[in-house]
């Protein structure tokens, strides 16, 4: 797997084309910008001009779950039984431990913010880089 740097110095809404045109490419990209530059918002951006697109955005902690889903109204939650009930949703936001419930082919990209978590020191998510690892389609590293 290699990875496409992409570097944003201001806010990623100045650069939406670019990221359209980069992540319709369906490559590995690792987008790396300050804190507070927007990226997730932009991606939630890209994903809501894409309805065809199947997208999942993984975030560490519940609580970013439960923030997104409140300040941007979109499906999100986690858990195995919450993962059960969103065959209909194209984008949703969940944790990355609960990747692991949904089926493998079931997202065209995945985002992963804060992508620098997944082995923070001490707290290694196995199961959610074993299935990050085996898709073969698009993932999408925000940090």
């Amino acid at each position: 797997m290699s990875t496409k740097p992409l570097e944003i110095k201001n806010y990623l809404s100045e650069k939406l084309e670019l990221l359209s045109e980069l992540l319709n490419k369906g490559e590995d990209t690792l987008l790396v910008s300050p804190t507070d530059s927007g990226k997730t918002r932009a991606i939630i951006t890209y994903a809501k001009q894409n309805p065809q697109r199947r997208i999942a955005i993984l975030c560490p902690t519940q609580a970013l779950v439960d923030n997104l889903k409140q300040d941007c109204d979109m499906p999100a939650g986690y858990g195995k039984k919450w993962a059960q009930n969103t065959q209909f949703f194209n984008l949703l936001v969940t944790t990355y431990d609960s990747i692991q419930f949904f089926e493998e082919t079931r997202f065209d990209a995945i985002f992963i913010d804060e992508a620098h978590y997944l082995a923070q020191a001490g707290i290694y998510r196995v199961k959610a880089l074993e299935y990050m690892m085996a898709l073969s389609k698009a993932n999408i590293l925000l940090k």
